[in-house]
């Protein structure tokens, strides 16, 4: 019995210490993988330009901009305004080397770079830079 506790207990620190400090805000051990974490329909939940919550400022983009992440690489970027009429933009994703970051190719022409900060089942947080900007993007999932 004392041999099947230290095998435990050295399994679970492993598991600790290999998913330890991936990203700044956590989590620091999640029993799903980063693809599965990151594979949801997201809406914005809060916007910090510059240190700066900005969320107030983004208004009906905030209300109504959807993103999606599907497990096969797809990305989708849909905006409904207020006319009635929907913009979506397509692309691919995918994680950088050491990922850390994620890379959007939309429309196979432009590149986006988010910094991961927080990767959650219900919480999925990035900064993007803009020259001398920086956006953070908090997320949550999509309610139907």
């Amino acid at each position: 019995m004392k041999k099947f506790t230290i095998v435990v207990l050295s399994l679970i620190s492993s598991l600790y210490l290999v998913s330890c400090g991936k990203y700044e805000e956590g989590p620091a051990l999640s029993l799903r993988t980063k693809t599965a974490r990151v594979a949801n329909t997201w809406k914005i939940e809060k916007v910090i330009k510059n240190g700066a919550d900005a969320t107030i400022s983004y208004g009906d983009f905030v209300a109504n901009f959807t993103m999606v992440f599907e497990r096969d690489g797809s990305y989708t970027e849909s905006l409904s305004q207020t006319n009635g009429t929907k913009t979506v933009s397509e692309g691919t994703w995918k994680f950088s080397d050491d990922s850390k970051e994620i890379i959007n190719t939309i429309n196979g022409q432009g590149v986006e770079v988010y910094t991961i900060l927080k990767l959650k089942n219900s919480e999925f947080w990035y900064t993007t830079f803009n020259g001398v900007n920086k956006t953070e993007i908090h997320l949550i999932p999509k309610e139907d």
